[in-house]
């Protein structure tokens, strides 16, 4: 069993990542959403095949978010992708997996459909509607054709390419 010292650890290590986010009402929204669950000491992954080792042990589900954001960002740099859409990109990155454990983050199997979770753990808080359903959309299509929403625009695009990346190699 992991102390709650522990879990404080990689959660704040993983509200980290997100200090990049300019937009303050985006930026906290994402604090929030990341702070609701207790997930960021968990692996990323039950098993090899869909994560790199690294992401396999405690702390994993940081690690794995860390990567996907920098990854993110360095697609939308290389997008000349800035603004408000870069900082909902950048909280989709923090988000994506927020509901793998479930929607109470102590669910011992991953939930094939944790994409879908995310509306239901994320509150909208001061968002305004048009830019809560844009994050919420880009997470909700991050698992490509594995998932139930298609990566039809570039920045669903974006946020699947830097998952896969993140998830299939070690970076």
């Amino acid at each position: 069993m992991t102390s709650n010292i522990v879990e404080a650890y990689w959660q704040e290590t993983a509200l980290t990542a997100i200090m990049s986010i300019d937009n303050a009402v985006i930026y906290t929204f994402t604090k929030n959403a990341m702070r609701k669950l207790s997930v960021w000491h968990l692996p990323a992954a039950q098993h090899e095949g869909h994560h790199p080792p690294n992401d396999l042990i405690e702390g994993g589900m940081t690690k794995h978010m860390f990567k996907v954001y920098l990854v993110t960002s360095s697609l939308c740099e290389a997008e000349d992708i800035g603004g408000i859409t870069l900082d909902c990109l950048k909280s989709a990155a923090a988000i994506h997996d927020i509901g793998k454990y479930g929607l109470t983050g102590t669910d011992v199997k991953i939930d094939p459909y944790h994409a879908l979770l995310v509306r239901k753990i994320a509150d909208q808080g001061s968002l305004s509607d048009q830019i809560y359903e844009f994050i919420i959309g880009l997470v909700e299509s991050h698992m490509g054709r594995w998932g139930k929403y298609p990566t039809d625009t570039c920045e669903k695009r974006i946020l699947h390419y830097a998952d896969m990346i993140s998830a299939r190699y070690v970076l």
